[in-house]
């Protein structure tokens, strides 16, 4: 039914809800009753993001959101800043610091903020707090979003994923805002990025210097890798400030390894305390696990790479460099190593590192973190149920058991789909990107940009060379492969899909037949 003959029957109908005579009210309750009931709840997701988008980005490229004396940028340029805030990635076309004062500083942070925490699980916190009642298709929402199964593991989720989110950024803003007001930024003493390393000049400038805490501390939660410290450098100004990087790492580890985890870890030290058993779920013990042994592979790689890189050829060793002591250079390898789990946060420029060790990186970002965290990318439990299923096949076995539980073919599925079109999507986009940027910059690579749009996906925000120049189409790849890897590939196939919702679909059967494969 169309708008008007929907009217006319409003105007008909006198014990309609909708007053006579009121043509908005009457098209708003056409909207919801002819386009959002009828959308699926993924298609809800991608409108809800869509929206916040650009109603940011218009926001942030009005003269209210700008720097005293910046210049005015694109709205591409808004549109991109606003799309990598509420996707937690962190890769920037301008510099925060320089281009918005602290009216568009704070729109980032609030898209960070509600990135991290999720759309659905903001809606049914939101419902919870004021009505009191979740209807069970918004806790189905959630429970996708926040790797959940029943209606109260939803809703304690969701208060955990709230709490954590707000607490760490007040408690760790304030604490970082006294370290930045206090502490001497101990400084990369080589130029290590494409720009020269900034004093941000925070000491004694206590306003400043909390409001850069608070940033920080809502970044680094959020795995979000933006900053307002000074220029584009991330946070190398504290190259070696081993106590801000602790803090910083920690907080990222906590936002990355999933807000179920947390809670599950909330139940264990209840029951301990009430002397109750407990038990772990499945979940649980499969992101973790594999959560830890990526980690220290990924270190361990690296660490041999630039060991043996310093041993063989110490003038172009990272190591043997002079951006700081030996010791300070190691630890800013675990550092980075770390932060390429997606909180893209750095403290020298990665290009500096040999290209095993970019490649290394490259396959850290591509995994990412756990479900139902503040992080993206394929996921540690994908990786896991792949694995698992790999050594399954080796072993002639027909069932994948993981902590003595089988894992269900439906997921194991979904887990090689979600690889499958992931590395299609990153080849694709690397090649699309490299079309139009290759050869514009003396010394830029493909890996370069694999690494650039691999870090979009993994929503990480780390990137070997400066995006500013990027053509407008290479931007809106990003975009989108930034946004991919927020909603997910399963997520984002479903809006993508045919609408079935209320339609019984039949699917014929054939005659089954093997196709050789190949050896």
């Amino acid at each position: 039914m169309n708008f008007k003959n929907y009217f006319n029957k409003l105007e008909g109908n006198r014990e309609s809800k909708v007053p006579r005579n009121n043509k908005l009210t009457a098209f708003v309750d056409w909207i919801h009753r002819n386009i959002f009931k009828k959308m699926t709840h993924y298609r809800h997701l991608l409108v809800w993001y869509v929206s916040v988008i650009v109603i940011a980005s218009l926001l942030l490229i009005t003269p209210m959101a700008r720097a005293t004396g910046a210049d005015p940028i694109s709205w591409i340029d808004a549109l991109f800043i606003s799309v990598s805030s509420i996707s937690d990635t962190g890769l920037t076309t301008v510099t925060l610091s320089e281009s918005f004062n602290d009216f568009g500083q704070a729109i980032a942070l609030i898209l960070i903020q509600l990135g991290g925490i999720g759309w659905f699980a903001i809606k049914v916190s939101l419902l919870t707090l004021i009505v009191k009642k979740v209807r069970h298709d918004q806790i189905y929402e959630t429970r996708n979003e926040l790797a959940t199964t029943g209606k109260q593991e939803t809703v304690a989720v969701v208060k955990v994923a709230v709490g954590v989110t707000l607490g760490a950024t007040l408690l760790f803003g304030i604490l970082f805002g006294i370290l930045f007001a206090t502490t001497t930024p101990i400084m990369n003493i080589t130029e290590v990025s494409q720009d020269t390393i900034v004093d941000p000049k925070l000491i004694g400038n206590w306003g400043q210097a909390m409001w850069a805490g608070f940033f920080h501390a809502g970044s680094s939660i959020n795995n979000a890798g933006l900053d307002i410290i000074a220029g584009n450098t991330s946070i190398a100004a504290y190259y070696g400030n081993i106590t801000i990087q602790i803090l910083t790492m920690f907080l990222f580890i906590t936002g990355g390894i999933g807000f179920i985890i947390i809670y599950d870890l909330l139940k264990y030290f209840k029951a301990k305390k009430d002397s109750t058993r407990f038990k772990f779920s499945l979940l649980t013990k499969i992101s973790f696990t594999s959560y830890v042994i990526i980690a220290l592979i990924g270190l361990g790689t690296v660490y041999t790479i630039e060991g043996i890189q310093a041993a063989t050829n110490p003038e172009s060793s990272f190591i043997k460099s002079d951006a700081g002591t030996e010791a300070q250079n190691w630890w800013a390898l675990t550092f980075n190593t770390f932060s390429t789990r997606n909180a893209g946060l750095s403290t020298f420029n990665i290009d500096t590192l040999s290209q095993p060790s970019q490649l290394t990186f490259i396959s850290m970002m591509y995994i990412g973190s756990g479900p139902g965290s503040t992080a993206g990318g394929l996921r540690t439990t994908t990786v896991a149920i792949i694995a698992l299923s790999v050594i399954s096949i080796i072993k002639d076995k027909s069932n994948v058991v993981a902590f003595k539980r089988t894992i269900k073919k439906e997921t194991m599925r979904d887990a090689f789909i979600i690889l499958s079109i992931s590395l299609f999507l990153l080849m694709s986009s690397t090649i699309l990107v490299s079309m139009m940027e290759y050869g514009k910059v003396e010394n830029q690579t493909v890996l370069d940009y694999l690494f650039v749009v691999t870090s979009a996906f993994g929503t990480t925000g780390l990137s070997p060379i400066p995006l500013e120049q990027f053509h407008v189409f290479s931007k809106i790849v990003l975009m989108f492969v930034m946004l991919v890897g927020q909603i997910g590939v399963i997520s984002m196939i479903k809006i993508l899909s045919p609408n079935r919702k209320n339609k019984k679909v039949v699917e014929l059967e054939y005659l089954s037949e093997n196709v050789p494969l190949g050896h």
